[in-house]
């Protein structure tokens, strides 16, 4: 547990410093260079810089970052704060994965121990407190316990397998989302406006002339 809470750490503090790194570097102007003091190679590489600032990602080839390496598409994406997120779901994820299969084992083999006639299968005993003896009185009870607990974690244990699948398509959707709509245009002119107008008559003369509002809507 404390292995993965320090990956997480290091994940923040490394997207952090990238996301500190990108903002600095879109806010500098590339105008307030004097162009005329730069040589070639320093002009190639200024030039260079901003191209790669000004990326547009790639829609086709964001949602294969993400699928081949989790968290990378929204890398791709300059999304850094995301990173964390992703990576700490699967974290933890992983975490609980492991601790109910560990779980589901133990009890498992209880339970099948407690229906076996061989008398020296007793891993039950591990599970059960020290004053706890299994007899006849009560081995049903234990068993109906045990299978209970062994069901449990494993229906916990499944669930946990799900999430992570969802959390990684979900990854790979983010990733296809954000990079079809980083250069969608979201500023259209959009206005609505309110003019008196005059209602004719109907046809058959049951309502005569009269005097209204209708609204025009532009996208």
């Amino acid at each position: 547990m404390r292995r993965h809470l320090a990956y997480i750490v290091l994940l923040i503090f490394v997207s952090g410093h990238l996301y500190a790194a990108d903002s600095l570097n879109f806010a500098m102007p590339v105008d307030t260079i004097n162009i005329t003091e730069l040589d070639s190679v320093q002009m190639a590489k200024m030039l260079k810089r901003h191209a790669i600032l000004k990326r547009v990602p790639d829609p086709q080839m964001a949602p294969w970052i993400a699928a081949i390496f989790p968290g990378i598409g929204q890398a791709y994406n300059r999304q850094y704060w995301k990173i964390p997120i992703i990576y700490g779901g699967f974290c933890g994820l992983g975490y609980a994965i492991s601790w109910n299969n560990g779980l589901y084992i133990d009890y498992r083999k209880g339970y099948t121990d407690l229906c076996s006639a061989d008398p020296n299968a007793r891993y039950y005993e591990y599970l059960l407190p020290a004053d706890v003896k299994i007899n006849s009185s009560n081995i049903d009870y234990y068993k109906r316990t045990f299978k209970s607990k062994m069901e449990g974690y494993q229906r916990n244990r499944d669930l946990s397998i799900i999430a992570t699948v969802v959390l990684y398509m979900l990854s790979i959707i983010d990733a296809y989302v954000d990079a079809q709509l980083r250069d969608y245009d979201v500023s259209p002119e959009l206005s609505m406006s309110f003019t008196p107008s005059v209602i004719p008559p109907t046809k058959d003369g049951a309502l005569a002339s009269s005097l209204g509002m209708s609204y025009r809507l532009n996208f």
